[in-house]
């Protein structure tokens, strides 16, 4: 029902991100919260967001914010996520027992790898 409107949204923002990175994707992670508290989409927490997640990542321009501000916003939408998901405004009754543990260490592991990325774009050893 919603997933249309928060697409056009996103690819709105995204038009700007080469100028404004961060903001685009402050902006874009309070659409999806927006959209998915109000029950207007199932489309995801953070993948609907990756592009400015990677966009943010990957701006390595002195005096931008990058790789640790996206490490930062990504870690705190996936704390809102599992926090909503889990209690009575969400869906928690869909996850698995354990699905939450699981969850975190996906993510760790996904911080890793983009932080290991990162070092060998920037041609240091992590």
């Amino acid at each position: 029902m919603g997933t249309l409107p928060l697409a056009l949204w996103l690819g709105a923002l995204l038009l700007t991100r080469r100028r404004w990175p961060l903001a685009v994707l402050l902006l874009s992670v309070q659409a999806v919260i927006a959209f998915r508290t109000a029950g207007l989409t199932d489309a995801g927490w953070v993948w609907p967001v990756s592009a400015a997640y990677a966009a943010l990542a990957v701006d390595d321009r002195p005096g931008r914010p990058g790789l640790p501000w996206a490490a930062g916003v990504g870690l705190a939408e996936l704390a809102f996520a599992g926090a909503w998901e889990t209690s009575a405004g969400g869906l928690g009754r869909r996850l698995p027992p354990g699905g939450g543990g699981l969850a975190l260490l996906g993510c760790g592991e996904g911080l890793f790898r983009a932080a290991e990325f990162a070092a060998q774009v920037g041609g240091q050893s992590p």
